[in-house]
């Protein structure tokens, strides 16, 4: 398997979520939680495509569920951005949406799905606002009290058009 590439990823991990649910069945499981990531059936990463399989192979497995979908943790995103903001004048895709949350409102929400009954459905959880990474670069910059030049880098790409039309969020 190559992540850089995404080579052999679809295969990996809907391999693994079948084999999950094989064993599931057979311990007849009454409620199966899964966590995946909000606007993945919308944007063409592998790995993206591969979790949207994961989740087909969960909904016709006939095993009782409930999807999780989270928007980007905030230190996902904060550790994605302080790495842009390493060199001396960072270039930044500037127009790029998130909506970062708390792991904390997810781990809650994961803990109020397993004391219910499963929803057999996937439903989105996200973050109180949505912002751009120039929106996240200045609020950086400001806390951390530094000044550097960012230079836009231009929307390229079908992936990043998703992302800067908030496909992800």
């Amino acid at each position: 398997m190559d992540l850089l590439k995404s080579e052999g990823i679809n295969k990996s991990l809907s391999n693994n979520i079948d084999t999950i649910l094989h064993l599931v069945n057979k311990k007849k499981i009454k409620h199966f939680i899964y966590i995946s990531i909000v606007g993945i059936d919308k944007i063409s990463l592998g790995y993206y495509q591969a979790k949207v399989e994961c989740e087909r192979l969960i909904k016709s497995s006939g095993i009782p569920y409930t999807i999780l979908k989270a928007t980007q943790f905030h230190d996902f995103v904060d550790d994605g951005v302080s790495k842009l903001l390493k060199l001396h004048i960072s270039v930044v895709q500037k127009k790029l949406k998130v909506q970062p949350i708390q792991i904390e409102s997810v781990a809650k929400e994961l803990d109020k799905i397993a004391k219910e009954s499963p929803a057999n459905t996937t439903y989105n959880l996200g973050g109180k606002k949505i912002y751009t990474f120039k929106e996240i670069v200045e609020s950086l910059l400001k806390v951390r009290h530094e000044n550097k030049m960012i230079l836009n880098m231009p929307i390229i790409g079908g992936v990043m058009k998703a992302f800067a039309r908030g496909k992800n969020t």
